[in-house]
C-alpha cells in the first residue's frame, strides 16, 4: 500500500494502461482505490513467490515495471529478468526501521510464557533483533516465532528462536490460526 501511495503521487496510476499486480490484498485494494481498473494478486501466498506464480507472469510480458522500496529481496525483478522480461525497478519510497520504545521494551521484559512473535518481514525481524539488549533478546527468543515463509523461518532459527512454525502467509489472521494449531497440537509452554 505504501508503494501505491507514493507512486500515485508521482504519476496517477489510474492512467496506467497495463495490468497491475499486487503482492497482497492490501496493495490490491490500494491500487483499486487509486483507480487502477485491472488488478491481480495472489490469494494465498502473498509474497514474491505468489506473485511469480500468477498466470499473468508465466511467461511474463516483454516489459515489466516493479514499484518498490530499496532494501527488499529483489526476487520479483530477478526472476522476471531471468524469464526474459525487460524489467524496470522504480524505488518510490524508503523503508526505515522504527526505534523500539521504552514501553515496548518494558512490555517485552514483562512477558510471561507462553508468548509468540508474528514474523512477516526479514528486514523488521533483523531490525528488532539488533535493537534488543541481551536480557530482552533472551525473552524474545523464548517466544514461538510464527513465520510467514520458510525463508523467514530459517532466518528466525539462525537468530536463535528455538520454537518456530511456518504458516505460509503474512496475514495476521492466518498466522494466529497457525499458532492456534501449534498450541493445540504441541502445547504452548
Amino acid at each position: 500500500p505504501a508503494a501505491v501511495r507514493f507512486a500515485n503521487q508521482l504519476l496517477p496510476l489510474r492512467d496506467a494502461a497495463a495490468i497491475a499486480i499486487a503482492v497482497g490484498s492490501g496493495t490490491a485494494a490500494a491500487l483499486r482505490r487509486a483507480g487502477v481498473p485491472e488488478v491481480q494478486a495472489p490469494r494465498i501466498e502473498m509474497r514474491s513467490e505468489g506473485v511469480l506464480a500468477l498466470d499473468a507472469l508465466t511467461p511474463p510480458p516483454s516489459h515489466v515495471g516493479v514499484v518498490t522500496a530499496p532494501g527488499g529481496r529483489g526476487e520479483i525483478a530477478r526472476v522476471l529478468a531471468a524469464r526474459g522480461a525487460s524489467v524496470t525497478v522504480a524505488d518510490v519510497y524508503e523503508r526505515s526501521a522504527a526505534a523500539l520504545s521504552q514501553r515496548s521494551r518494558a512490555g517485552l521484559l514483562a512477558l510471561q510464557s507462553p508468548a509468540a512473535v508474528l514474523i512477516s518481514s526479514g528486514e523488521a525481524l533483523h531490525s528488532v533483533h539488533q535493537q534488543l539488549t541481551d536480557n530482552e533478546r533472551a525473552v524474545w527468543l523464548r517466544s514461538v516465532a510464527v513465520c510467514a515463509s520458510q525463508r523467514l523461518l530459517a532466518e528466525a532459527e539462525k537468530l536463535g528462536f528455538v520454537h518456530v512454525i511456518e504458516c505460509g502467509s503474512t496475514r495476521p489472521k492466518r498466522q494466529l490460526e497457525a499458532l492456534g494449531v501449534y498450541a493445540k497440537d504441541r502445547g504452548f509452554r
